[in-house]
C-alpha cells in the first residue's frame, strides 16, 4: 500500500488492526474544526453502493477496521472509472462524552481513510473532508462511530 508518509501516517498494519472520535466541506484533505459538530439523524443514511462505503470503527480508535481494503474497493473503483468525481469522507461520532475529543475522533477517522484513498493513487484534490457530524436518532452506536464516503 506505500509507505506510512504516503497515507497521512496510516501504516498498511493500521487498515487491519483494531479501530479511535472528531466541522462544513473543505478540499484538498483539509478540515474545518471550528465551531459545533453537526447533527444528523442515523436512520438517514444511504445504503453502500459501488460508489459509496460506510466503514464501522471501534470505540476510541482512529484506525480503519480490516474490512476497510474490501470496503473501499468500490469507491476507488468508481474514482478510477470517472477522474472527474471527487470523494466526500463524513466522520459521525455520537452524543456522549467530550464534545471536542470527539469531533477530533471522527476528524482522525475520515483522515485515515483519506490516506488510504490517496495511498491507492486518489489525488487530495479528489477527496473533501466534511465537518464532523453527531448521530442523533435511534441508531446503534456502531452507527455512531462510522466513516461514510460517497462518490461525487
Amino acid at each position: 500500500m506505500g509507505d506510512a508518509s504516503a497515507t497521512h501516517g496510516v501504516s498498511e498494519a493500521a487498515l487491519t488492526a483494531p479501530a479511535t472520535d472528531v466541522g462544513g466541506p473543505v478540499d484538498s484533505g483539509a478540515i474545518d474544526a471550528s465551531g459545533p459538530t453537526e447533527a444528523v439523524d442515523s436512520e438517514a443514511s444511504t445504503p453502500a453502493s459501488s460508489g459509496s462505503a460506510k466503514l464501522y470503527f471501534d470505540v476510541g480508535s482512529a484506525t480503519p477496521p480490516a474490512s476497510a481494503e474490501a470496503d473501499l474497493a468500490g469507491v476507488v473503483a468508481a474514482l478510477n472509472a470517472e477522474p472527474s468525481t471527487k470523494a466526500r469522507i463524513s466522520g459521525f461520532h455520537d452524543e456522549s462524552g467530550g464534545a471536542a475529543t470527539n469531533a477530533e475522533l471522527a476528524k482522525e477517522r475520515a483522515q485515515a481513510v483519506q490516506g488510504w484513498l490517496e495511498s491507492q493513487g486518489i489525488g487530495a484534490d479528489r477527496i473533501v473532508l466534511d465537518k464532523p457530524m453527531v448521530t442523533t436518532g435511534g441508531g446503534s452506536a456502531e452507527e455512531a462511530r462510522r466513516v461514510e464516503v460517497k462518490v461525487e
